[in-house]
């Protein structure tokens, strides 16, 4: 990169000092031509004042004093006869076409003026004319011109010397100018690698280039990024192992109850038709509890799966939440405890499945996890666009160390209790993937044998009443 760097930096500098000589030379022939035509001007209109006549007598005398300066002096009248030339004697063709002469001619100020070469000096030549309308003839200076390649080798070895000079404090200047560039990617090379051998988080200095600068904060940005996708990744694989072995085990408890009770009929040794009945009741108990753990590991699946979408409907709330309290009345009179509801009049466009969940989950849970006489109060409202589900019971609480895991997969405030009543330990867990897929906000409020509060809020699922044909999407 470096080569790169100081090959590309002396070829722009090259190319920037050929053009500067290129611009150099034209602007300075530019002005040598202008400087040496109003000398010529200068001398036209002097001689422009003396008649005609008088030259031509003084034509010896005026050759003699020009050839000094190689100059030539012609007089050419309006239809372009040379009435005198001071280098030549005899007759010269017609001159009325020259350019410089057509140029004075149609001029407003009378002047023309031309290089070329001159076919009777045999010479490359300046001419500068002048139209004197008084005495109705053409003065013209002739000189001999070549520009700046009369100096051309005086000015050769100069330029050359002046380009070597300018290419070697360009080579020098672009060589440190590459290595403060290459020097920081270095670096940044360097200080990757150590980092990937080290194990340590990457810090850059500050370099002098913004660019630079740029390019190591995206890199320490990517880092970050990456670091933080690696811990999400571990953590999700630790989450699915705990997941696994705990689904493991909630399924190995009722499947060797199965194979007992199974393996007891099969021997024989249960002859009493009561105790074959409990047998057959400890089978259909047990494959009721892994038919709803199934169930909710299922659903967390479903939830967790970005791509999967729910079949939604209009669903008039209020019906939906009696019917769910409804199921929860035996289980509530089992425990002792007073079941309540109030819910607004609402249309909420949701899974059916979902509703049952969310809300069936919070009911559950406030029943078991409750005091023998105690309460739990549901309470549905509108606030805003948001709907805010509230449900408050008077249990046995749950203790700050708990509830950072409470919504864990099959996590159990109260383990004991939770063996006597049964429950997958996926209810909390499931409640928070369905908030989370209304990108909704959970709540919660607890202290100890006083009792829990738990308030989800779900945003833009309110809608009009439902027409007699639900809406689904």
């Amino acid at each position: 990169m470096r080569k790169r760097i100081l090959r590309d930096y002396v070829l722009v500098v090259s190319a920037a000092l050929l053009c500067g000589f290129l611009i150099f030379y034209l602007v300075v022939s530019n002005i040598m031509m202008d400087s040496t035509r109003r000398d010529l001007e200068y001398v036209l209109e002097t001689v422009q004042s003396i008649p005609v006549e008088n030259l031509v007598e003084q034509k010896d005398g005026l050759s003699d004093s020009l050839r000094g300066d190689d100059s030539r002096l012609t007089i050419i009248d309006e239809e372009g006869n040379v009435l005198l030339d001071s280098d030549v004697s005899g007759q010269l063709e017609n001159h009325l076409e020259r350019e410089e002469v057509q140029m004075a001619l149609n001029s407003a100020d009378g002047m023309g003026y031309a290089v070329r070469d001159s076919q009777t000096m045999n010479m490359k030549m300046m001419y500068v004319a002048l139209y004197s309308k008084s005495q109705h003839a053409i003065y013209r200076m002739a000189i001999p011109y070549q520009g700046l390649e009369s100096y051309a080798m005086t000015l050769l070895p100069v330029a050359a010397i002046s380009f070597a000079v300018a290419l070697l404090i360009a080579i020098v200047l672009s060589s440190k100018s590459a290595r403060s560039v290459t020097r920081p990617l270095r670096e940044i090379g360097s200080a990757i690698r150590e980092s990937q051998s080290e194990g340590t988080p990457l810090k850059f200095r500050t370099f002098e280039y913004d660019e630079l600068n740029e390019i190591a904060t995206t890199i320490e940005q990517m880092e970050n990024e990456i670091n933080h996708y690696l811990k999400k990744l571990k953590s999700e694989k630790k989450i699915r192992q705990e997941f696994f072995d705990n689904a493991s085990h909630e399924l190995k408890t009722p499947l060797t109850s199965i194979r007992g009770y199974g393996e007891l009929l099969r021997s024989g040794v249960v002859n009493d038709p009561k105790q074959a009945q409990e047998c057959v009741d400890r089978i259909l108990k047990e494959t009721t509890h892994m038919t709803a753990l199934i169930t909710d590991i299922l659903m967390i699946s479903r939830l967790e799966g970005n791509d999967v979408v729910e079949k939604k409907a209009d669903i008039a709330l209020r019906p939906a939440v009696e019917e769910i309290c409804k199921s929860f009345s035996p289980l509530a009179n089992e425990h002792r405890v007073m079941l309540e509801m109030q819910c607004e009049t609402l249309c909420v466009h949701m899974s059916q499945k979902h509703i049952e969940q969310l809300i069936g989950n919070l009911i559950s849970n406030a029943i078991k996890y409750n005091h023998e006489g105690g309460t739990v109060d549901v309470l549905i409202r509108r606030q805003e666009n948001l709907l805010v589900i509230t449900v408050e019971d008077s249990g046995i609480g749950i203790s700050k160390e708990d509830e950072k895991h409470i919504f864990e997969r099959f996590y159990r405030v109260d383990k004991g209790r939770s063996r006597k009543i049964g429950g997958t330990g996926l209810g909390l867990s499931i409640v928070k993937h369905i908030v989370r897929y209304y990108q909704g906000k959970i709540d919660l409020f607890s202290r100890e044998n006083i009792g829990t509060t738990i308030t989800v809020t779900l945003p833009d699922v309110i809608v009009d009443e439902p027409k007699d044909a639900a809406k689904t999407e």
